[in-house]
């Protein structure tokens, strides 16, 4: 009660800075908001709510002086307040669990359609007003040209997020409602789309288009070696000030004037999505618009939390599990080990919010990495003995597409070993011969491996169950309990986290291990995939036996989790410490 008393207390004071510094004080907002995150964070555990609601119209995270009737947590706030302070005000930890606003935006609208749906509602004209109510009239946008740009993205956003994408679009003024029709009546009469990411063209509009800039710091020099190097001449002098100047539309970005100029005054400056895929399998078409190449992806999802304008999705199955249990059929969930890092609340009570949205019955797929784990340790050992020289972890779809797409050698030292997922659905088939399986994890290459797994029928994110939540207004503090009928051990919870699969089968070998040299690679950028390569060209690695994840940290910080990945990572730990049972 004492530490209640203080969170409040200090939340008050928090509150208070951050209500100063806008409206009498021109102080750098970000402290004060930092402040309050602090000791938010400091006594979360005695004081905390993770479902996200919303008390506001607007999304961006522009902060206005506005005159505020202000008293210690009863603050009257028009709609010009932005969403982030607001709730932060309101409610303080339900964003918590966001690392930028564009996963609130896309939590947000998923929560608003899963509402639609509830109510009956999705098909009809309430829908087409959503863009509306999100960006009402007279709002202000950053990085838009104006309202209606905002409205145009709200609604192709939402076709992802039914299960479309924007192929699915054959006129402009087909209105959302339509788009719903189609995508329930698919969810009732067909299967989830093919294609596993799409980008939306509306939103995909505001990254350079040239890669190079020269800044004031030319010096105007008479060397003039950027110019003179350039293969397009694309870069130009100018006649007054001497200082040189780029051609964007003869330029082809080949990065030679950046290299050549000896004050550094030409700058690189990256598309963030293209910067951050190690496969470069998304590229600019030919109207600027980045696209997709699916014979490339290893669908690893760092371009969808990369892209500042959140123009890239996974196309959503949320719409074809509800349809699933709205019709009353048998839908079992088979939940990541990762769960354990998603919700400041026990895990029974996590489980009876799945219970509460309808699924038939959760089983762990922690209990399916006990059989990965089991096979997987005698098959290491038998490849050893018989002199192969190492052997790497096959549970991370996105590796094996590397391996499929871009390292062949590797074949023959990947494991044969299913995965976890392969092994919980088949427990989940064997219990409930006629029901739909529905993996729940934060993985993106999950749903390419379930279009290969005849056992899964669909797959659900960490973040999209949250957004379910929120919109079935689920309170996971009160909501009824569901405990699991099987207890998984530790080490296979541990899956989870970098180092969990190679830890779980070294701790089933006991002294066995001791003779195996076990190493990791995580996280599948340019250089991993470089050593992965020479690894396989060479048939030489410094271990025996190697765990490869395509996620910093493991599947914990995959790209579609709803906790933070620093938070998740933290309670993950603290939750496989409560763990019991352990080989």
């Amino acid at each position: 009660m004492k530490k209640e008393k203080l969170t409040v207390l200090f939340c008050q004071i928090g509150t208070a800075i951050t209500y100063l510094s806008l409206k009498w004080f021109p102080l750098p907002l970000p402290l004060s908001v930092a402040f309050t995150k602090f000791i938010i964070f400091t006594y979360k555990d005695s004081y905390i709510n993770q479902s996200a609601t919303f008390h506001s119209d607007r999304t961006n995270l522009n902060i206005k002086r506005e005159k505020y009737d202000f008293s210690f947590f009863n603050i009257s706030i028009g709609h010009k307040l932005s969403l982030s302070l607001q709730n932060l005000i309101i409610n303080p930890f339900n964003y918590m669990a966001f690392t930028n606003n564009i996963m609130i935006v896309r939590h947000r609208l998923l929560t608003e359609l899963v509402k639609l749906w509830k109510n009956g509602e999705l098909t009809t004209d309430k829908i087409d007003r959503l863009p509306l109510e999100l960006s009402p009239r007279r709002s202000k946008h950053a990085g838009r040209c104006c309202v209606h740009k905002e409205r145009a993205v709200w609604k192709y956003k939402s076709l992802p997020l039914l299960g479309l994408d924007m192929d699915d679009e054959t006129d402009e003024l087909t209105p959302l409602s339509e788009y719903a029709a189609r995508a329930i009546e698919r969810a009732n009469n067909g299967k989830p789309k093919d294609n596993i990411m799409c980008v939306i063209d509306e939103a995909c509009s505001a990254c350079v288009q040239i890669n190079y800039e020269i800044t004031d710091l030319c010096r105007g020099c008479t060397a003039r070696s950027c110019q003179y190097n350039c293969p397009k001449g694309a870069v130009h002098v100018h006649a007054d000030t001497g200082k040189a100047w780029i051609d964007h539309d003869t330029c082809i970005s080949c990065g030679i004037c950046h290299k050549s100029c000896p004050y550094h005054a030409i700058v690189y400056i990256p598309v963030p999505c293209e910067e951050s895929c190690p496969v470069k399998a998304i590229s600019k078409d030919e109207h600027g618009i980045e696209h997709i190449d699916e014979n490339k992806c290893i669908y690893c999802g760092k371009c969808m939390n990369a892209c500042p304008f959140g123009a890239i999705f996974e196309i959503s199955q949320t719409f074809d599990v509800l349809q699933r249990i709205r019709k009353g059929e048998q839908v079992v969930a088979i939940v990541a080990p990762s769960i354990l890092g998603q919700f400041s609340t026990t895990i029974e009570q996590v489980y009876g919010a799945f219970r509460q949205i309808g699924f038939t019955d959760i089983i762990e797929v922690a209990q399916g990495a006990m059989s990965t784990v089991e096979h997987e340790a005698h098959e290491l050992i038998e490849k050893l003995e018989e002199g192969q020289k190492f052997m790497t972890t096959s549970c991370c779809p996105s590796y094996i597409e590397l391996v499929n797409k871009y390292i062949p050698d590797m074949k023959k030292y990947v494991s044969g070993t299913g995965s976890p997922m392969y092994y919980a659905a088949r427990i989940a088939k064997e219990k409930y011969p006629d029901a739909k399986i529905v993996f729940v994890g934060p993985c993106v290459a999950k749903r390419k491996e379930a279009q290969r797994d005849e056992a899964v029928d669909f797959v659900m994110t960490f973040e999209e169950i949250s957004s379910i939540f929120d919109a079935f207004e689920i309170n996971l503090e009160i909501v009824q309990p569901y405990a699991m009928e099987f207890s998984s051990v530790r080490e296979a919870h541990g899956f989870a986290q970098a180092g969990g699969v190679m830890g779980a089968v070294k701790a089933f070998l006991k002294m066995e291990a001791d003779k195996i040299n076990a190493i990791q690679v995580s996280d599948l950028n340019k250089k991993n995939i470089g050593t992965l390569r020479a690894y396989a060209k060479s048939g030489k690695a410094p271990g025996q036996f190697i765990e490869v994840m395509a996620c910093e940290g493991g599947c914990i910080t995959g790209p579609s989790t709803h906790s933070g990945s620093n938070n998740g990572k933290r309670q993950l730990v603290q939750e496989l410490a409560k763990q019991k049972k352990t080989y």
